[in-house]
Formats: C-alpha cells, structure tokens, sequence
C-alpha cells in the first residue's frame, strides 16, 4: 500500500476515488484487485475491527485517515479472511494492486551498478519496489538487524538519487517504512551529521524531511551490503539498456489434473502429460549490447487459490522451455521428445510461492513450455503470461482432430483361428442379430480377463457401429467389424498397459488416445477423463475402449452435420462429452 501511494494511476484505479464519507453515504466502499488476467471489484461496508477505540490491523498515522483499513478489508474478503494475508511475498500484493509482472532478486546476484541501474530505471516506469532482510529463523522476525533495519520486513523503495559530497557523487536511495516509524540511523539518515555539508539546494532536490515518518535515505552501497532480497512490479518487464520496449502479453488459463495432466517435474516418467503452450519467436531484441539474435521475453507461472480462508498453501511449481526442431512443429510432444532433448531455458528452482517468473533471451524460432509441479498428481489450476516483443505468438500446444479410419482399423487386423472374432462368427448365423449384451456375454467369453468388456462398454460400441433404424442390434456384418474393431484396440492398449496389473496409466491415455487417431485438445481431454476418471489413475481395458467408442461416434456426427458446422469441434465435443 506504501509503494501504491507513488503512482497515482496505479492507486486511483485500485482505490477509486469517487467515494468519501461525505453526503450521499451509504456505507459502502469498492475497490478492485487484478486476480489472473481480470479486476475484480470487491465491496465492503464500513465497519472496520478494532480494539479501545484504535484499529487492529493498518491504520494511518492520521486517525481520520481510513482508505488503508478499508482497502485491506477489500483485499482480506478476496482471499477469505485477514489470517489469510499472513506471511508470503509482497510481490503477491504487488500483482493483486496493479496486474503487473513481478520479480524477486537476490542481493548476491547482482552487482552495485546493476542494482542503481535497476531500481532508477524501475521507479520512472510505474514500478513498485522493495527490499527486505532475510531472518534466519522465526525468532528473527522484524528483530533489529543493526543500523535501525528490521530483519524479514518490507521497505518500500520510493527514490533513487545522486548528492555531492566532498568532490564526488554519492549514490543514495529513499526507503519507506510502512510503520510511519522505526527510521535506518546510519550514514546519510535523517539527523546524519553528513547532511551538514550538502547544500540546501541538494536537500530541497532530494526533498529531505528531518522527522520520524518512516521515510529516509541510504547509501546504496549500505543497501546492497545489508539488505538481501529486491522485488519489483512492473506493468510490463523492464529493460535495463533501453526505452523503447514493446512488449505484447499473451497468456493461458490451465489446470493440473490428476492422473492426465499434473506430470511433475523432469524425473517423473510422466512429465511430458504436462500442459504444453507454443510459442513463437520472430524479432531480433533491440538491446544494442546484444550482438547474436536473441529475442528477449519474460515468462510468469502463477498458481491460482494458494490462498484460502484460513489457509495458505502453495506447491512448488515451475516450468521448462524445450526447442521445437523443424521436423515436429505441429504436433505434441510425448515421452520420446523430452528424452531426447534438453530444456533451453527453466524457471529455476521449484519453490512453493504463488508465482515463478523469469526474463531471458532466445534466439527466434518455436518453443514449447511447460507449466509443472514439482511432484506429480498434484491437482490445482495455474496461469501462464508470457510478455514477448510484437508479433510473437502462444498457443496451446494441442489441438482437436481425428484421423480414426474405422474401415481400415477394422480391415488390417489378422485373425488367427483362436480369436474372438472365430468364436463369434460360430456363435451367430448369417441372419442372426445380437444385442449389446449378448455380445458382451460371447466377445468376453473368448478373451481373457484382461480384455472383458462391462455392458455399459458395448452399448457404446453398438451406438457407435449401428445403422440407422437397426434398434440397437448389431448385424452379423457388424459383429465381424466390431470385432476386428476392439482387437485393433488390443493392440494399442498393449503397448501402454502394466503387464502386472492388466492396466493402463491414465498419464498413457492421451497418447494412446493419439495412437488410434484422435488428437484432443486439454479441454476435451479433460472432460473425456472426467467421464471415465478411477480413484487409482488407472484405466481398464473396457473404459479405453469405450473412449474411442464415444470419439468415434461424436466426431462421426459432427462430420455429418450440414455446413456451416454450428461449432468448432473442440466446442462441439464438450457439450456431449458427459452424457
């Protein structure tokens, strides 16, 4: 809230300033927080918690000054309670305030003069900042580190300037404590005796205050020496050798799904089931200190609802950037591809914070990201910013089609005199029909456990293989075919099933899935799982058989549909997907 006050864009659109306590009044107060890509406006009344007369949590240093209690009200309603803002990274408020991209920096990682450079050109580019002292343990917590400096406590950063001083430039930073109180006292701080020898038009500039208000200036230097963590939020990420920066933002909403599309990270065998985004990178940067074609871009993960009532949790999340060779562009990528190639480019680290970011330079080409938790199975949704120069783009990495040729899946089975399809063909006459049932009692009667089929299975299969106006019987035509059909599908569910177990991982779906014909987007996929989900994330042969039953027939129907088609087919497909 401290840093808000600077910008008063940044503060009027958060705090708007249409209310007062002024007549008309009715009690109630809006203000709006930036929640993965949307403002969202939060009402409130007026009734704030307070102890002997005095406010429990933020309160001014005027008692007739209420917006800050107000506008934390707001902000603890959003997230469920005031418990629920305990503890976490400022950087989160910084994103909620002013739905920019925040990043955090160890002191340690860089320099003094990229750290100037940093923070001055942050504060002309509507930027928040602040710096705080890492604790050691929880007893350390806002205990004095030395110099009047509170160890895990937030200062704002609100100027960076210059001052002469005995025949040279001393490079100094302004620094807010929130409290309005409890001031830095070393070189340079308000009552310093080396104020004594500056000009009082260098103070007048430097707008110096010698007063206990929280506000005060600091060498630079004693900051990067004492302080061990910056974080800054920007509405767009900031370019340290430039002023001209476009940025374009293009970003995803996504989920990690148990069982089909939370993979975990590079050492689970299911890592490629993670979500996958495209992206595409065309310009050459603009950084003249940059002799090789990069293109810079600037990539946030962030979790949704870590926060809740009463409770904060967050997994450790973060995200790979893999090269997309010429040869596979439009397709996903399965477990073979990330066997075979490196990452580019990662978040770093897996921490558990709301949000992971990081800037860097690629050279043009494609590339693929995976948004993951560090173990699998972890189920949340997620959402994906990716701020690149104009005319880059993103997309999901997968799309919905189907190259599922029942006729020729059906014809290239070889039967052999053991099979199924020879014990049906002696069960059934040419003039006979047979029901959903009765197919299930003789197909299950030939095949090992392993490949029996529930009737719910069949009843899909003759849907999805019956003639018009046949009432749900299958010919003796249409057995041969169904037959054939389900074998094919042996084939495949071969190559993915657990050889112990008689079972298929549901993270082997979509690519089995994909084996047979249908690519799904992840909405389809997700559905489609939703359907036929198992509390093990395990599938039977019977329940994949009747994936490619259900797809068969809908993509059928749909191809049968009079142009123009009502809906595109990812938008078509969710609308039965269910029944």
């Amino acid at each position: 809230m401290s840093s808000l006050t600077l910008d008063e864009k940044l503060f009027t659109y958060a705090v708007p300033t249409e209310q007062s306590f002024q007549q008309p009044y009715a009690g109630i107060f809006h203000f709006r927080f930036w929640q993965y890509g949307k403002w969202v406006e939060v009402v409130v009344d007026d009734q704030l918690p307070v102890k002997n007369r005095r406010l429990i949590f933020t309160s001014s240093s005027s008692r007739n000054e209420l917006w800050s209690a107000l506008l934390e009200k707001a902000y603890a309603k959003l997230y469920g309670s005031y418990s629920s803002l305990i503890s976490g990274n400022v950087s989160e408020a910084m994103e909620d305030f002013t739905g920019g991209i925040a990043v955090s920096f160890k002191m340690s990682s860089i320099t003094p003069d990229e750290l100037w450079m940093l923070i001055k050109r942050a504060l002309t580019k509507q930027s928040l900042a602040s710096c705080s002292i890492e604790a050691a343990n929880q007893e350390d917590v806002e205990k004095d580190h030395g110099l009047g400096l509170m160890k895990a406590h937030s200062y704002a950063i609100t100027g960076a300037d210059t001052v002469k001083y005995d025949g040279s430039s001393i490079r100094l930073f302004r620094l807010r404590n929130p409290w309005g109180h409890k001031e830095y006292n070393g070189p340079w701080s308000d009552r310093s005796q080396l104020w004594n020898a500056v000009s009082e038009n260098e103070k007048t500039k430097l707008k110096l205050m010698i007063k206990e208000d929280g506000e005060f200036w600091m060498p630079a230097k004693i900051l990067a020496e004492n302080f061990t963590q910056i974080e800054l939020c920007n509405l767009q990420p900031l370019c340290l050798h430039s002023t001209n920066c476009l940025w374009t933002i293009t970003s995803h909403e996504g989920k990690w799904v148990a069982g089909i599309s939370a993979g975990g990270c590079t050492n689970e065998d299911t890592f490629s089931t993670n979500p996958q985004y495209r992206l595409r990178l065309f310009e050459k940067d603009d950084d003249p200190h940059d002799e090789e074609l990069t293109c810079t871009i600037a990539v946030e993960l962030l979790q949704k609802y870590g926060r809740k009532k009463d409770k904060i949790n967050f997994y450790y999340i973060g995200f790979y950037i893999y090269a997309v060779p010429q040869r596979n562009q439009h397709s996903r990528f399965g477990r073979k591809f990330f066997r075979k190639y490196r990452p580019v480019s990662d978040s770093g680290n897996y921490i558990n914070s709301r949000s992971v970011a990081r800037r860097l330079q690629l050279p043009p080409g494609e590339y693929v990201i995976l948004p993951t938790t560090f173990s699998k199975n972890k189920e949340g949704e997620f959402f994906l910013r990716i701020f690149a120069k104009k005319n880059n783009v993103s997309r999901e990495n997968s799309t919905t089609t189907s190259a599922f040729n029942p006729e020729v899946n059906w014809t290239e089975v070889d039967v052999d005199n053991k099979s199924a399809l020879n014990v049906l063909k002696d069960a059934v006459s040419e003039t006979d029909t047979l029901s959903a049932s009765e197919f299930m009692e003789l197909f299950n009667s030939a095949s090992s456990d392993t490949y029996h089929l529930s009737l719910e299975t069949c009843c899909s299969l003759v849907f999805a293989v019956n003639s018009p106006g046949q009432h749900g019987c299958l010919s003796p035509q249409e057995v041969k075919l169904m037959v054939m059909h389900v074998q094919k599908l042996q084939g495949i569910f071969d190559q993915f099933v657990d050889r112990e177990t008689g079972l298929m991982n549901s993270h082997d779906l979509r690519p089995a899935l994909s084996d047979a014909g249908f690519e799904l987007d992840s909405k389809v996929h997700h559905e489609l799982w939703m359907r036929h989900r198992t509390s093990t994330n395990k599938i039977c042969f019977s329940h994949f058989v009747s994936c490619v039953a259900k797809l068969q027939k809908l993509f059928a129907i749909y191809e049968r549909l009079k142009d123009p088609q009502p809906k595109a087919i990812h938008q078509w497909l969710l609308l039965f997907i269910g029944i």
